[in-house]
């Protein structure tokens, strides 16, 4: 085993205090998410599996929450966002026409039994903040209703799914995706066969309360899923999220808190840092590319014994190290390994500015500003603004950049409500979705209420309660 220990392209020398940066180990998003798990289905059978897989080797879901849940900015940036999408939780309203500006407003709150029985006991707000992680994590999200037994059947049961136990089935000769396999284990599951799948009819993006009753009719049971994702480009079966665009900045704010921990926890100081370029491997081995990853290893861990031979000892003092290089296009010289040398990192905190960038950067791939939460001078690298109004309208426009994600929320009411005959019983029903944001004490109160949702404004003549 070699003295230098890489871990996803980023290494630590406890005996010369050198720090390792493989480029070549970080250079793809591909390089960083291989064999990270160990599908149990071979890459080259997944083809003939019913169900559209989800990455190369169908776990690619997997390897993104596990991302997240290992990166304090970006699990925290998704859980508030989701707070924002959600705020006081979904309400019934009955709605109407102002035939003045064509819009339609709130004319009273919604106080149904039935309503708020379904409301209540499918615990429907939680599950609204799962579908918005969803979205927000991984891209996508799904859910299933539930039917009774009765003669005219009524949707009684709503409930979201884990997205990341969530396949589609390829779509058929008309382009539509027909059901959808689950399954909690996919790492696990060996086939079709397997008691760890199961799949459920899946309904019509287009017009899911429609194919509904369709498919009702047809006798496809009694529980069915539904879906929804963001829009993409090229995407037939599964989107992506934002924050996957900055995943390189990921992996870095990931790994500087390892390093800092291991330097910290083994009083470490790191004198030299050594960056060895792809270009470095493919030249020194001819056969690169054809090697096994044992072979990779043993290579790697050869040089970097071989670097580390030459950086520590007093019969070393004052030997060069020659490295190969090349001329751009510019005229610059380009070296394959660069090893620089450091004063002391434990003293000005060389790690930290790019943790800090690396904050900024997935901070604006989510569309989110740091001060909402404090994160001012201290979060990033670009973020310098400070005081309660910049928080406050970062606050709102957090808020109103939400709206897409409400919709999707909102749209899963969709079908129950026109399924169990609520909008024929109560016309104009919506679901919108109250908000409380923050105001300027000038105004006499820290805080007021606002309607978010499909633009809905409450008509100042009716009685509507105070939506807190």
């Amino acid at each position: 085993m070699g003295s230098v220990v890489i871990k996803s392209g980023i290494g630590y020398s406890e005996r010369t205090g050198a720090r390792y940066i493989d480029m070549e180990a970080v250079s793809t998003v591909e390089d960083m998410i291989e064999n990270r798990i160990k599908a149990t289905i071979p890459t080259e059978k997944l083809g003939a599996m019913p169900w559209a897989p989800w990455g190369s080797n169908n776990l690619l879901p997997m390897e993104m929450y596990k991302d997240i849940e290992s990166c304090g900015i970006l699990n925290s940036i998704i859980d508030i966002q989701s707070r924002f999408a959600i705020n006081n939780g979904l309400v019934p309203v009955k709605t109407v026409l102002d035939k003045k500006t064509g819009q339609r407003i709130i004319e009273s709150y919604v106080d149904d039994p039935e309503i708020n029985d379904f409301l209540e006991g499918n615990n429907v707000n939680f599950q609204a903040q799962g579908w918005v992680l969803d979205l927000l994590g991984l891209g996508n999200g799904a859910g299933r209703y539930g039917l009774n037994r009765k003669k005219e059947p009524k949707i009684v049961t709503m409930q979201r799914d884990d997205m990341s136990e969530v396949r589609l089935a390829r779509k058929n000769e008309q382009g539509i995706i027909r059901d959808v396999y689950l399954c909690a284990e996919w790492n696990l599951a060996r086939g079709l066969d397997d008691k760890r799948l199961f799949s459920r009819p899946h309904l019509s993006f287009i017009a899911p309360d429609a194919d509904l009753q369709k498919q009702v009719k047809a006798g496809r049971g009694r529980e069915y899923a539904f879906t929804f994702r963001n829009p993409g480009w090229g995407k037939h079966y599964y989107s992506m999220p934002l924050w996957y665009a900055a995943l390189k900045w990921v992996k870095i704010a990931q790994g500087v808190p390892e390093m800092k921990a291991a330097i910290f926890q083994n009083s470490m100081h790191v004198k030299y840092v050594v960056i060895i370029y792809e270009k470095y491997w493919e030249k020194t081995f001819p056969d690169w590319k054809k090697y096994t990853e044992k072979q990779i290893k043993e290579k790697k861990d050869k040089v970097f014994d071989d670097i580390e031979k030459f950086l520590v000892g007093g019969d070393n003092a004052y030997k060069s190290i020659f490295t190969t290089g090349y001329r751009d296009a510019s005229g610059n010289t380009v070296t394959d390994i660069e090893i620089k040398p450091v004063d002391d990192t434990m003293k000005d905190g060389k790690l930290l500015p790019d943790s800090a960038a690396a904050n900024s950067e997935i901070a604006f791939a989510m569309h989110f500003n740091p001060s909402i939460f404090g994160g001012n001078q201290k979060a990033g690298l670009y973020q310098q603004e400070s005081g309660g109004s910049s928080v406050r309208e970062a606050g709102l426009m957090q808020v109103v950049m939400m709206e897409l994600e409400r919709q999707h929320v909102r749209r899963a009411l969709y079908v129950p409500k026109k399924f169990n005959g609520w909008d024929k019983r109560i016309p104009g029903l919506d679901f919108i979705i109250p908000a409380t944001v923050l105001t300027t004490l000038d105004t006499g109160a820290g805080s007021k209420p606002i309607v978010t949702g499909d633009g809905a404004k409450p008509d100042p003549n009716a009685t509507v309660n105070n939506p807190e």
